[in-house]
């Protein structure tokens, strides 16, 4: 029987025993692979410890649980993005009771609000450099004629 044997009376060997056993080389017509290229042994030997120190979904059930809380913190945060939006970009796709709104047009709306504020901020920020403008030639026209113009 072969080391590798997976017989009822005879454990399975792990791949660090048989690499340190050599075996002796037969001058025979077949092809044998090397153990150390035979990984599935190994593997099978593993799950089917992790399956008898745990029944059934033991390492399922605490991956399931965090995944739930990722999912919940990740749709609380959705809610979050949604509450800080305006009312009226909100209002216009059907958010009053009928209609909710799913993931993507949460992200949706949320980009084209962060587009529609930068639009304006550059506005605000060209109208910032107009009043300077207008300032320092009102205080150059001051300065000249030394009074307020009306």
């Amino acid at each position: 029987m072969s080391p590798l044997s997976t017989s009822t009376d005879m454990p399975v060997r792990s791949s660090r025993q048989t690499k340190s056993a050599p075996q002796p080389q037969q001058k025979s017509a077949s092809i044998s692979m090397p153990t150390r290229f035979n990984s599935t042994a190994s593997k099978d030997s593993r799950s089917a410890a992790r399956s008898r120190r745990s029944p059934r979904g033991g390492s399922h059930r605490v991956h399931n649980n965090v995944e739930r809380q990722y999912r919940a913190r990740l749709n609380d945060q959705y809610s979050v993005l949604l509450d800080a939006l305006p009312v009226e970009i909100t209002s216009s796709h059907g958010t009053d009771g009928d209609k909710t709104l799913s993931k993507i047009e949460i992200l949706d709306l949320a980009k084209q609000h962060i587009a529609t504020l930068e639009e304006e901020e550059a506005q605000l920020k060209e109208e910032k450099v107009m009043l300077k403008g207008q300032m320092q030639l009102l205080k150059g026209l001051v300065q000249l004629t030394g009074e307020l113009v009306p």
